[in-house]
């Protein structure tokens, strides 16, 4: 924890001076509640740009090749990443989901499942939708060019009781739809 601490520290000073970094609505989210983050995805740098405003641990949902990486799994466990198959979910993506969203902590998952795809997958209003985890929609915006402005931009969450009329694989569809719409308003509204 003192490491997560420490790191989250360094990174902030590191990204206000290089990238004049801002993060806006982090007081959409509570303390000691569970979320689910839903970030636009366009670089490696992404989690830690999503992760270091918040005083919570964000645990971030990643692609199991990088738990491959000796020196690379190490890093990302100790900020407390765990593995996703990308193609299909597995019994323990699926555990270790719901026990953290049960505890209360905060995960993270890219809807788009890689970098700019334009296509969103639906693990995220599923695990929303089976657990009753409000998301919160995240927008990422800035080039990552060095002396440029980046920006996270943490939206109002949403949850989806208002669909609860539709049929189990049509409420997971308009959700995904929902949450992708919410991140595109962000972009779309950041400030100058």
């Amino acid at each position: 924890m003192r490491f997560y601490k420490f790191s989250r520290f360094l990174l902030r000073v590191w990204l206000k001076l290089f990238y004049r970094f801002e993060a806006i609505g982090v007081e959409n989210l509570q303390p000691n509640k569970a979320y689910i983050l839903c970030p636009n995805h366009q670089s490696n740098w992404d989690p830690p740009l999503v992760g270091i405003p918040l005083s919570m641990i964000v645990h971030f949902m990643a692609k199991e090749e990088m738990f491959k990486v000796p020196i690379l799994k190490q890093m990302i466990t100790a900020y407390g990443a765990y593995p996703v198959n990308r193609e299909r979910m597995d019994k323990n993506t699926y555990r270790t989901t719901t026990r953290l969203l049960e505890e209360n902590k905060i995960i993270c998952i890219f809807p788009e499942g890689t970098r700019s795809s334009g296509v969103a997958r639906e693990g995220a209003a599923t695990f929303a939708i089976r657990t009753n985890t409000p998301i919160v929609p995240v927008a990422i915006v800035g080039t990552y060019r060095l002396f440029s402005k980046m920006t996270v931009i943490y939206g109002t969450p949403l949850t989806f009781t208002h669909l609860d009329d539709l049929p189990k694989d049509e409420k997971v569809k308009a959700a995904t739809a929902e949450i992708m719409k919410a991140i595109h308003k962000l972009m779309e509204e950041r400030p100058s």
